[in-house]
């Protein structure tokens, strides 16, 4: 895969993107730890929030309105599958 380098396997982040002109303005990565990131399902609140859903981690993130890495915003089994 083109761009693909080995040290990225497991990785998963959310890209924030001009709708315009297709431009990446933002990237925002989940945690990295000994589990792969699995990111899922997107939410996105009247307020601007966004939430994203990680179901290997059993996670929902937070993308912060500062910063580059996503927030634990909520964690249980349950959100595992």
């Amino acid at each position: 895969m083109a761009g693909y380098a080995s040290a990225d396997s497991g990785r998963a982040l959310v890209l924030a993107f001009d709708v315009r002109n297709g431009r990446v303005l933002r990237r925002v990565v989940a945690p990295a730890d000994s589990v792969a990131a699995n990111l899922g399902d997107l939410y996105v609140a009247r307020s601007g929030e966004v939430l994203v859903s990680d179901s290997r981690r059993g996670v929902i993130y937070r993308v912060p309105r500062q910063g580059d890495t996503l927030e634990v915003y909520a964690r249980s089994p349950l959100l595992c599958s």
